[in-house]
This record gives C-alpha cells, sequence and structure tokens, in this order.
C-alpha cells in the first residue's frame, strides 16, 4: 500500500523529534487522516483507530498532568502500545520524561511542534491528502502558461520539450519534463509535479540536460501546478480525419477525473463557424448557378447571426474568468469551515469571494473573537486562519477581526432572545455584530442580520418583523438593524 515516509513528515512539517534514538526510516504513514486520542487516554480503546498519527493537544495534555504519576503512567501505557506511528504534542506542550521513557521502550517516535492543535491538523491533513492522494506518472511536460497547468504529451522526440522551452523564453514556468507525477487530490483538481531527481531540469536532444532554474531564474520554474489543459503532439496524417469542428466535447481522464478547457471550445467554436460559413456559402453558389433564386443576402444575415450568437457563447465562457464569476456553495462553505477550526474563532460573516480564475481568487471576510481576548493573541489566530485558507484553499484572503461579548449575560440573554426571533422567521437568516446601548428607560439592541440574495421576503419586511417581535417580548427594548446580503 502507499505510503509516506515519516522522515520526509517531520522535515516538510518541522517537527522536534524528542526520540532521536528511534529510527524513523522503516516507518510509513499509510493514512491522511489523523486521530485526537482524548478517549484512548482515559482508557476506552475499542474502535481505536491506531495506523493514524497521533496528535495530543492542549486538552489531552492537561488531562494527562492533573493525573498523579502512577495512574498517568499507566494510561498512557496503554495508549502508547497499541502499535502508533507516532505522536505529535501541540502548542507548545512537552510531554514528561517518563512518557518519553515509554515512547523508547515501545518503539513509538514522539514529536513537538509549537503551532497550535487546530492550525497544525489542518496542515498535517492537508499535506498528507496531497501526499497520500492517488498518483500515476504520465510521459509528457507539464507548464504553468499564464496561470493554466498545460500538459503536452506524445511520442518521445515529437517536440514536447522543444515546445516546452520555447514557453519557458516567453515568461512561462516549467513545472516537470518527461515525466509528470498526477494526483488526484479531488473530484475536480489533479495536481502534477516532478519527481525528485528531474526537478526544475529539461532535456533537448541534441544539447542535453538545461538546469531551468539556473538558466532562467527562480521564477521560470513551479513545484506543483493543476492540470487544467491536455495538448497530444502528433505527426501529421493526411490520411486521417482531424475533428475541426468541435461538435463532440473531447476530455482527456486521469484518475477518474475529465480535463477540460474554456480555450479549447472557444478553438472549436472558430472551426465550426468556418464550416457553416463556407457552406452556406457553397449552397448560395450552387443555387445561382442552377436557379435564378439569389440568396446572397438572406445567407449573408444567416451566417452572421450564427457567428454572432457563437462568438458571444465562446467570449462568455473566456471572458467569465477575467471579470469575476461567483463562487460555487461548496468552495464558500469550504473556506469558512476552515477558518472556524479554530476554535477562539466563534464565527464568520461578510464573506466576499472574486474568482478570477485558477490562481486568482481573491476573499475576504470578518471572523468574530471574544472580546476579552488578549488582543495579540486574537491577531495571531486570525493570521494562522489566513495561512490556513491560503494553503488549502490557493486562494488570497484578509480576515477582519471583530471583537464578540460573550462573558456579560445580560447582553447574552438578549442576544438568545433576538436569535429565537431570527429563527422563527426563517433558517437561512442569520445574525452579527450584536451590541446593546442602555439608556435610562429604553435599551436599543443595535445588529447586522444577513440574509441570502433571491430571499422571498423584502428587506423592510424582515427588520419590521423583528422590530414588531422584539417590541411584544420587551416593551422597553428597540431594535437599530442593518441588513446585509450572503452569497448562500
Amino acid at each position: 500500500m502507499k505510503g509516506v515516509q515519516l522522515t520526509k513528515m517531520v522535515q516538510e512539517l518541522e517537527l522536534n523529534n524528542l526520540t532521536p534514538e528511534i529510527d524513523l526510516s522503516g516507518i510509513v504513514i499509510k493514512t491522511a487522516e489523523i486521530n485526537r486520542p482524548a478517549l484512548q487516554l482515559t482508557g476506552y480503546l475499542e474502535h481505536f483507530a491506531n495506523e493514524r498519527v497521533q496528535i495530543i493537544g492542549y486538552v489531552e495534555y492537561t488531562y494527562l498532568m492533573q493525573l498523579n504519576e502512577e495512574e498517568r503512567r499507566f494510561k498512557y501505557e496503554r495508549f502508547i502500545s497499541s502499535k502508533i506511528p507516532c505522536v505529535i504534542f501541540s502548542t507548545m506542550t512537552r510531554p514528561s520524561q517518563d512518557m518519553i521513557d515509554l515512547a523508547v521502550k515501545y518503539n513509538v517516535p514522539t514529536f513537538v511542534t509549537e503551532r497550535t492543535t487546530s492550525s497544525f491538523m489542518a496542515e498535517i491533513i492537508r499535506w498528507l491528502g496531497v501526499q497520500l492522494a492517488p498518483c500515476i506518472s504520465i510521459h509528457g511536460v507539464l507548464v504553468d502558461v499564464y496561470g493554466e497547468g498545460i500538459l503536452i504529451t506524445g511520442e518521445s522526440g515529437i517536440g514536447k520539450s522543444e515546445a516546452a522551452l520555447e514557453l519557458i523564453k516567453r515568461g512561462h514556468r516549467l513545472v516537470s519534463d518527461d515525466v509528470v507525477e498526477i494526483r488526484k487530490v479531488s473530484d475536480v483538481t489533479l495536481v502534477g509535479s516532478a519527481p525528485d531527481i528531474t526537478r526544475h531540469f529539461i532535456e533537448l536532444r541534441g544539447i542535453g540536460i538545461i538546469d531551468v532554474k539556473t538558466l532562467f531564474g527562480v521564477e521560470s520554474v513551479k513545484d506543483t501546478q493543476s492540470v487544467d489543459l491536455v495538448i497530444k503532439l502528433e505527426e501529421w496524417d493526411r490520411d486521417k480525419e482531424y475533428d475541426r469542428l468541435g461538435l463532440h466535447e473531447e476530455y482527456t481522464e486521469y484518475l477518474g477525473n475529465k480535463v477540460d478547457s474554456a480555450a479549447m471550445k472557444a478553438t472549436a467554436t472558430d472551426s465550426l463557424s468556418d464550416c457553416v460559413a463556407t457552406s452556406v456559402v457553397l449552397i448560395g453558389v450552387l443555387l445561382t448557378l442552377f436557379s435564378d433564386i439569389n440568396i446572397d443576402g438572406i445567407a449573408g444575415v444567416v451566417v452572421a447571426v450564427f457567428v454572432i450568437l457563437a462568438g458571444f457563447g465562446a467570449a462568455k465562457d473566456t471572458l467569465q474568468p477575467l471579470l469575476g464569476q461567483p463562487p460555487t456553495k461548496e468552495y464558500v462553505q469550504e473556506l469558512e469551515n476552515i477558518v472556524l477550526q479554530d476554535k477562539h474563532i466563534i464565527g464568520v460573516h461578510d464573506l466576499i469571494v472574486h474568482n478570477y480564475g485558477p490562481g486568482r481568487v481573491y476573499a475576504s471576510l470578518h471572523a468574530e473573537v471574544p472580546a476579552n481576548m488578549d488582543m495579540m493573541e486574537a491577531h495571531d489566530y486570525i493570521d494562522m486562519a489566513e495561512r490556513r485558507v491560503e494553503k488549502r484553499m490557493k486562494c488570497f484572503i484578509s480576515i477582519h477581526m471583530d471583537p464578540v461579548i460573550t462573558d456579560d449575560e445580560v447582553i447574552n440573554e438578549q442576544k438568545a432572545v433576538v436569535q429565537e426571533i431570527i429563527d422563527d422567521i426563517s433558517p437561512d437568516i442569520s445574525m452579527h455584530d450584536f451590541r446593546t446601548i442602555k439608556g435610562p428607560h429604553i435599551t436599543n439592541l443595535i445588529f447586522d442580520v444577513l440574509v441570502p440574495f433571491g430571499f422571498d421576503m423584502k428587506d423592510d419586511e424582515i427588520v419590521s418583523r423583528i422590530k414588531d417581535a422584539l417590541r411584544d417580548k420587551h416593551e422597553n427594548w428597540r431594535a437599530v438593524i442593518q441588513v446585509d446580503k450572503k452569497m448562500f
């Protein structure tokens, strides 16, 4: 079964090894999933996924440390002796010496990381997911052209490397030459990379091996790139029929994923337009020769309409990424989930995503953190959330920090009442930025309401219903509401 060497994981994730006497060379991680052994440390070992990487966070660590030495040793020995691949302590926690001794006894490597548990879990799952993704090797050349990954295939000597070199000379980037390792990182995404031995090198017949990074600079190479377009080079065959019309969509399939391109569709549309125009002209000539019917004007109009419609469709497909296109609901949900992986971030709102094509996705949102948290600490959590999103979603993101009062019983009670009213109207509506201003007779409840685009109620109607319901419950409460729109 495919796996990743533990030594590689330690190097890539910058883990500090507490058990250097244990040989790591023979240990292989075979699953991208991880486990936090809270139940296992308490003694429940049924259904224990012992093949996974085990991560002990601050909660598990404090639980162990509050036990007496004998009990801690007994519980930890039951856990460490379960044939697990390794243990990682996060959030700057460090195991006691007796725990390290047990790890050495049962040959279980133990590491520590200074990163918080949530951020480290997100990073290791992402990294293992890529490393352990289904992988195949393809004979070809992968280049990055304006952010699009183009895989050039064909027989040996057809000119793949030469074509790639010409692209590199024009400012584009080489990913891999000769052998391309393609990984299926999701149901819609294929990522290509080069084997370590050939990375940044290209072989040209009659010249030899060229170090592209040294010759053209570091900006001329790239380690990984999604596969967006496949081009197959082949010798011209007079007797072979080549499809220039694009009447049928053709895909190249790797690992169950289809590779498509709007640029290729546009080319097919152009060829189809040429064919239609030529056919109409030919029909018009034949009718003129063998009859008195003159259809030049009608034929011209038909061709013009067809070309306009075809051009509009092609322009729509190719210009959408340039002008910006809306993200999918799944993309938005995944982005929010990544931000909320940190328990210190209690909510997100005002998410905006600008999608201008692969590698050109920009996002911004507001993240809620407890107001009683140290400002520098909260800022660190926001920065870590940004890095998680950038690494996993391959986008640029800016997160605004919104402090939220969570330890005031009166405000929490008022917020709960308002939330109940909003839930009664629709579960699709949410609330954020709740605050209050208390006067001698009237208390103003100030908050924003998030309403999806295309909601079946008008904004004024929603505001009116909330205010009326709130007035019925507490006559001295008044609502000051700002309506915002959300994507989904």
